[in-house]
């Protein structure tokens, strides 16, 4: 029973670091890429309110699946006024060989004037 609970714990190890690992770089590239766009702070307390001042949308597609069972998710901020996607990046999650990854592509921004 002792080795079971050994197991038990080392799983929920494994599993919370990959969370907090994958949070932490969600948070990141979401930080990074509404101040690109002139918030001012290094966390979310007030990003809530500051997309709503500012006439953003952050918003989150549903997962697409691939062929090679792959799923992809976009992250991306909206102008609200022009209906326009001015940034963006993606979120690839697989499990290979009994393992689960992740990848973040790029974040990609639409500069003023584009």
């Amino acid at each position: 029973m002792e080795d079971k609970n050994l197991i038990n714990d080392y799983c929920k190890e494994v599993a919370d670091e990959f969370v907090e690992n994958y949070t932490k770089e969600l948070d990141s590239n979401i930080l990074n890429m509404i101040q690109h766009f002139g918030y001012d702070n290094d966390n979310f307390d007030n990003s809530g309110k500051w997309l709503d001042d500012n006439g953003y949308k952050l918003l989150f597609d549903e997962d697409i699946k691939s062929e090679d069972n792959k799923k992809t998710k976009a992250i991306y901020l909206e102008n609200i006024k022009s209906n326009e996607v001015i940034a963006l990046f993606m979120i690839q999650t697989w499990i290979e060989d009994g393992n689960l990854f992740y990848r973040f592509s790029d974040i990609f921004c639409k500069e003023e004037g584009e």
